[in-house]
């Protein structure tokens, strides 16, 4: 689906998780954590995965948790222009990245971008 690849993050200074270099080269960075079925945080359209960290870390004893900071937002990058096309294949890739089939996958987006 996309030409999405992963990488140790740079600079990284002692902070977890990792960033995933997304088809037009944006960097996305994201935490992933615990095990079980798939769960792909999205924060709202203003924040960045800081607002999700404690939901992160309620579901992790049950689920496997993609926790990720969307394009321009937190330590993840930002393309020239936005295009909301490219937020939904960063959400598409993040699923790819559990193994989420369709069938279990379910997202809404913020009401800011649909």
């Amino acid at each position: 689906m996309t030409a999405d690849h992963d990488r140790s993050p740079s600079g990284a200074g002692g902070a977890a998780g990792a960033v995933a270099v997304s088809a037009d080269g944006t960097e996305i960075a994201y935490e992933r954590s615990g095990s079980g079925p798939a769960v792909v945080l999205v924060a709202s359209a203003p924040a960045d995965r800081s607002d999700t960290v404690k939901l992160a870390a309620l579901l992790t004893e049950h689920f496997t948790v993609v926790d990720y900071d969307r394009r321009g937002r937190g330590a993840s990058g930002d393309a020239d222009a936005y295009a909301v096309d490219r937020e939904i294949e960063d959400i598409a890739a993040r699923v790819d990245q559990v193994g989420a089939s369709e069938n279990t996958s379910r997202f809404r987006l913020d009401p800011h971008v649909a």
